[in-house]
């Protein structure tokens, strides 16, 4: 069900985008003019039913939005990272969410507050 939910979802955002990019109302000038952070966490290495990739769909999506808008892009990664196994990332990412935790971040937002507009790609949780 949280399967069928998440393609639903990801459905709506695409038609979304879709009139969104083709509507003479949104100017892509003004757009370029605002001060836009796209910060995402991606996934690589093993995934799920998909095999070993080096590019997370999060990240695919956050580098058009940061193309779309003249973004920048900023990746959020943790001190330690996590292992290319899925299923030890699993494990590991639902003790983090049991526990409540906030891994360290290996890096942070340096100007943060500069952004007009601030994109936040994360991976799903259907598998927690």
């Amino acid at each position: 069900m949280k399967k069928l939910l998440s393609v639903i979802c990801v459905g709506i955002v695409a038609v979304a985008g879709v009139f969104t990019h083709f509507n003479p109302a949104v100017n892509a000038e003004e757009e370029h003019n605002t001060n836009v952070l796209v910060a995402y966490f991606s996934r690589t290495g093993e995934n799920y039913n998909v095999g070993t990739i080096e590019k997370g769909n999060t990240e695919i999506l956050t580098e058009i939005i940061a193309d779309e808008t003249g973004g920048t892009l900023f990746e959020i990664s943790t001190v330690i990272p996590y292992p290319d196994d899925y299923m030890e990332t699993v494990a590991i990412a639902r003790d983090e969410k049991n526990q409540n935790a906030r891994p360290e971040l290996s890096q942070e937002i340096a100007n943060f507050d500069n952004y007009d507009v601030i994109f936040l790609g994360r991976l799903s949780d259907m598998a927690l």
